[in-house]
């Protein structure tokens, strides 16, 4: 049982420039027919996860301000390239207002493109990645650690991001990044300047689930 795609946008079409909240999660059918982009003006929170992803296609929120994405189905999927998709859309401008951002069991095997769409997000305020009991979903390696690193000569990723939320549920997955952790910790202790760039110092919750 599930609900097509093509409903759920048409739903979706009425309340375009009322919806603040939207939450979906469960099984959408003919993710693949062809269906129109819609534009939700009013809309500040997104929560969708399992083949409701395919929504980050067919969706535009220019005020968005979370972003939370869930996928516990335990399989390699396109989740990185629809939220690639979806922060590229035209209606940004470039102009991304998203302050939280939450990767829910997501199979995040593509450092290099989990970096490029974190690009875009100069405004995020709050990072939050989290793994399953059963499946490492994130491939962490030192670049993403030392992208949010602070130098003088470099601007960090995220440079407004004032907290980040690792949660593994495999203790050795936060020994592996244990050195290169701490040094960004250290690099972003205080609020600074790298590369003419203000940075605010962000704190590190993190533990395991």
């Amino acid at each position: 049982m599930g609900i097509s795609l093509r409903e759920i946008l048409s739903a979706l079409s009425h309340c375009s420039s009322s919806l603040a909240y939207l939450e979906v999660s469960g099984n959408i059918l003919d993710i693949e027919s062809g269906t129109p982009s819609l534009v939700m003006t009013n809309l500040v929170v997104v929560d969708v996860g399992e083949t409701a992803l395919i929504l980050l296609m067919h969706v535009a929120a220019p005020d968005l301000e979370e972003l939370i994405l869930r996928d516990r189905r335990g399989t390699e999927d396109n989740s990185l390239l629809l939220l690639s998709a979806f922060l590229s859309y035209p209606a940004y401008a470039g102009d991304h207002r998203l302050q939280r951002l939450t990767l829910d069991k997501l199979w995040v095997h593509d450092t290099e493109l989990l970096l490029r769409c974190l690009e875009q997000l100069k405004g995020l305020r709050e990072l939050r990645i989290e793994s399953s009991s059963q499946y490492n979903f994130l491939t962490w390696d030192d670049a993403m650690l030392d992208r949010l690193t602070c130098t003088e000569n470099q601007m960090p990723l995220l440079p407004e991001l004032s907290k980040l939320v690792l949660r593994f549920w495999q203790h050795r997955l936060l020994q592996m990044i244990e050195d290169p952790l701490r040094a960004m910790l250290e690099s972003r202790k205080t609020s600074r300047v790298c590369a003419s760039c203000n940075v605010y110092g962000a704190p590190l919750v993190s533990g395991r689930i």
